[in-house]
């Protein structure tokens, strides 16, 4: 038997052992890249969340507050804005009177309401739509103006034997409950700021006025109600009669349909105008006795 021996090639050992490098290298590499992608998308979330970040994404913040109310009448305003951009995080508006200035406003919800002509600041806020722990905030002014009163003419009157009124003089309108003319006396008429339309007078001997040509309503502690006025914070005063008895008769006033208060004067007084001058209240009409009377206010 014999026996050949064959020379490996020293080539072929270095070869492989490059081989056996760039395999491990690969891998290296591989595990590597693993690593850092997972480690920097654990960093991006804990940032995310860190600022405020909903599961959709990052927290995106309130830049302004657009079409606001920017004027409105005396009484009730319903508040409305748009939050920008469109994709903010959080987008409710809460709403404050921040200087009510001579308005008398108050805010309910979303809902503004004034008594009277001015200008009044509103505060806008969208709570933590600053940052995700700071408010955004934004004034605004609204302007109330005064009010453009149309013009109307009532006449007050009696038809077909019913109390009744006609307005601007176009077919006349009964006043409700079927009062009779006989029964029914008128003493004047007021309108307040807001816009309410008061009738005075009296029904079978008790004093009584008619809101808004409503159902008559009556008046405690009064025979007959003359003239009215609304001051500019609301308040309703209505001044009258009231007969105590054969020849005597008080003067008395009404503070928003309350329980008649009696004016001073005399066993004879009676109240027929009532005005506002300089934010004082002025009463006039007659105080003392049968036998001298004198012309007061």
């Amino acid at each position: 038997m014999v026996i050949s021996w064959r020379k490996s090639s020293s080539k072929g050992v270095v070869y492989e052992k490059y081989v056996c490098f760039f395999v491990f290298l690969f891998f290296c590499i591989l595990a590597l890249s693993f690593c850092f992608y997972g480690c920097d998308n654990s960093a991006t979330n804990n940032s995310a969340t860190n600022n405020g970040a909903t599961n959709n994404g990052t927290f995106v913040a309130v830049t302004s507050i657009t079409n606001l109310p920017t004027s409105g009448g005396i009484g009730n305003i319903t508040l409305t804005g748009t939050v920008n951009p469109s994709n903010a995080t959080n987008k409710t508006i809460n709403w404050s009177v921040k200087a009510a200035g001579t308005t008398g406003a108050s805010i309910n919800g979303n809902i503004l309401n004034t008594t009277t002509p001015g200008t009044v600041t509103i505060t806008a806020t969208v709570v933590n739509g600053a940052t995700p722990t700071i408010n955004f905030t934004q004034d605004f002014v609204i302007t109330i103006p005064p009010q453009n009163l149309e013009t109307i003419i009532y006449i007050l009157g009696a038809s077909g034997g019913k109390a009744a009124y006609w307005r601007n003089g176009i077919n006349p309108q009964e006043l409700p409950g079927g009062i009779t003319s006989s029964s029914v006396s008128i003493g004047g008429t007021f309108r307040a700021p807001n816009g309410d339309i008061f009738v005075l007078g009296s029904i079978d001997g008790r004093a009584a006025y008619w809101k808004n040509w409503g159902v008559a309503q009556e008046l405690t502690g009064g025979t007959s109600a003359r003239a009215g006025v609304a001051t500019p914070n609301g308040d309703i005063y209505i001044i009258g009669q009231n007969d105590t008895g054969p020849g005597i008769f008080r003067a008395v006033y009404w503070k928003n349909f309350g329980l008649a208060q009696e004016l001073s004067g005399g066993v004879v007084t009676n109240a027929n105008d009532i005005a506002i001058i300089s934010n004082s209240i002025y009463v006039v009409g007659r105080s003392g006795t049968n036998t001298n009377p004198q012309a007061s206010y």
